[in-house]
């Protein structure tokens, strides 16, 4: 009989908002899967009565315990409403008791949805928020959405672009936050790093457009606010923000003021510094849609798209980063050998015991095809094929926020989670707390290391163009590699190349 992974799918849930929504119920449901995400109708009754399932939540808005919630012992979806409607940044559902299982100790819930109005039972059950696939549905992931009014548990990785904008809105666009604990809105600022100086270039026009992967938007943000000159969204523009000069994402602005029915185009954002994810940009950069992506090295299939147009990549270094692997800051592992990792990833090593000494189990986590990491991986994995994720819907993360939250997370068991990410974007953008990274051949991803280029998976951090730039781009990527320019790039957590 197949070994039965049982994965908690529920977890303490973030929420981060730029503007935070109305929440007014959570619904939640129990379930359990096998290895391929499913189990027969026949058998869903039996797995359900032998785990344990939530007898009791406590639920923590902002910080703050609002309530202990009794959850009935039943298989279907159960609905919960607040006492009053709640404005928060976050809401984090804590397991206070369980009904215990007939033969396991493991605990599942498997959907939660948070919800901005009231429904009665037919809408509700036609709008959660996520409900399993079809048996045989074959998608990237097992999960299909059906938001309709369902409050949105937006992707943190766009979301977090707000916090380096490079210039602050003021106005009425500018950008706050609700203090639950205060019952007020709080102005934010931006994070962005900034030159102790004025800078030593300025340009006022035939500014070069800009495109980047997630990790490198503080740091190329940086650069905009140095350099370009401060702008504000125009009130008398129909969408102020869509035409403003540095918004940084069509998808960020749909999931904070698109709806139901209402999907703002690509077209219609009209910044010069935006960012769209690394295999985008370099879409984008191909199509001539932009001057100027900050990314890690393209991929073969990048590279061979750029070549189909009859163009290729000039890729100039500007900074350092780190490649790392990460595990739960309680796994018992410090270390890992590049040939494990590649034995981790090929599938021929699938337990911690040779690696840590326990023995369970090991997931390894993976990205999307074509994101920055992904392709690290790639290159690393060369001449070994890399393994089919164990479950398509839940090892592979659509942004490094969600898999970096998937190995931190204590309720997945700690012993297995393996995941990979940039060191920058661990330590200044996601946050490190709950994760550690491994050595890898006992050589640790620390500045030195990566600045004398010890550390195996020490990588470059480019500005890519294709040929033809204008003055000002050739001017602009000179300014970067000056000392001002590096100053910015170390600021910023990324360690320089001059």
């Amino acid at each position: 009989m197949k070994k039965l992974f049982v994965y908690i799918l529920f977890f303490s849930v973030v929420l981060c908002y730029g503007r935070p929504p109305r929440i007014e119920k959570a619904s939640a449901s129990s379930a359990l899967s096998d290895s391929q995400g499913r189990y027969p109708a026949s058998n869903l009754i039996d797995h359900f009565a032998k785990n344990n399932r939530v007898k009791a939540l406590k639920v923590y808005v902002d910080g703050t315990l609002i309530d202990t919630v009794a959850i009935k012992d039943s298989i279907s979806f159960e609905q919960y409403y607040f006492k009053k409607p709640v404005y928060c940044h976050t809401i984090r559902f804590v397991i206070d008791d369980v009904y215990p299982g007939t033969m396991y100790n493991d605990t599942c819930i498997a959907e939660i949805a948070l919800l901005n109005e009231k429904y009665d039972d037919k809408t509700f059950y036609e709008n959660i928020l996520l409900w399993p696939g079809p048996a045989d549905y074959e998608g990237d992931t097992q999960y299909e959405s059906n938001s309709g009014q369902v409050t949105s548990v937006a992707d943190a990785d766009k979301l977090m672009l707000l916090d380096y904008l490079p210039f602050d809105i003021t106005g009425d666009y500018k950008q706050s936050k609700w203090d639950y604990k205060a019952q007020k809105w709080i102005e934010t600022k931006t994070k962005v790093a900034k030159l102790n100086g004025t800078s030593s270039l300025k340009l006022t026009n035939n500014l070069p457009r800009i495109d980047g992967a997630t990790a490198m938007y503080p740091l190329y943000s940086s650069f905009v606010r140095a350099v370009y000159p401060e702008r504000q969204p125009v009130d008398k523009d129909d969408n102020p923000l869509l035409s403003w000069a540095y918004y940084p994402s069509i998808n960020l602005y749909n999931s904070r003021y698109g709806g139901e029915g209402i999907n703002y185009q690509y077209e219609q954002l009209k910044s010069i510094v935006q960012c769209n994810t690394t295999s985008w940009a370099y879409q984008r950069l191909i199509n001539g849609e932009t001057d100027i992506v900050f990314c890690y090295e393209p991929s073969a299939e990048e590279i061979k798209a750029a070549a189909a147009k009859g163009k290729g990549f000039n890729l100039t270094p500007i900074c350092k980063d780190a490649f790392i692997f990460i595990v739960n800051a309680k796994n018992a592992a410090n270390n890992v050998t590049q040939k494990q990792i590649k034995d981790i990833y090929s599938g021929r090593l699938t337990n911690w015991k040779t690696i840590s000494g326990v023995d369970e189990p090991i997931i390894a986590y993976q990205r999307l095809e074509n994101s920055g990491s992904q392709t690290i991986l790639q290159s690393i994995m060369k001449g070994d094929i890399i393994m089919r994720p164990i479950l398509e819907g839940e090892s592979v993360s659509g942004g490094m926020f969600t898999q970096l939250r998937m190995v931190a997370s204590d309720f997945y068991n700690y012993n297995c989670a393996i995941g990979y990410t940039f060191l920058f974007y661990m330590n200044q953008m996601a946050g490190n707390a709950g994760i550690k990274a491994l050595s890898v051949d006992g050589i640790a991803p620390n500045k030195q290391n990566i600045q004398n280029n010890t550390y195996p998976f020490t990588q470059t951090v480019y500005a890519v163009t294709t040929g033809n730039e204008s003055e000002n781009t050739k001017k602009f990527i000179e300014w970067i590699l000056s000392p001002q320019g590096q100053e910015l790039a170390e600021k910023t957590g990324y360690i320089p190349v001059k």
